[in-house]
């Protein structure tokens, strides 16, 4: 926590609060950019986030998220690769892994009601 900050801060909007990357803050009003989100903010045109700082969370679509990020083994496999296209193949997937999802997180949706018959699509 003292180096990277809680992994799925305790707070409404997800901001990471301490650590070295306590409240590091995304550019806003960024029309100067190619590519920002709906709000503005640079960062990936799919992730609507609105808020302005970096933000984690443990759950993907309401439910906990216990995917792991990548380990040894696939890093292993990953540089012993042989040829460049299974190099690319192994450091976009295996390596990678879900470190996204692990450390991002999704909040805010309604497909946990959906899935429960609570709301319609």
């Amino acid at each position: 926590d003292d180096w990277f900050g809680e992994a799925s801060p305790d707070n409404e909007l997800h901001i990471v609060t301490d650590g070295r990357w306590g409240f590091n803050a995304a550019m806003t009003r960024a029309q100067n950019y190619t590519t920002t989100n709906s709000y503005g903010i640079l960062r990936s045109p799919w992730n609507h986030d609105p808020t302005p700082f970096m933000t984690r969370h443990d759950h993907l679509y309401g439910y906990f998220n216990n995917l792991k990020p990548s380990g040894c083994a696939q890093y292993h496999t990953t540089l012993k690769s042989d040829n460049w296209m299974h190099l690319s193949h192994m450091l976009n997937a295996a390596a990678h892994g879900h470190i996204h999802e692990t450390v991002g997180g999704s909040w805010d949706n309604i497909y946990p009601d959906w899935l429960d018959g609570e709301v319609s699509p």
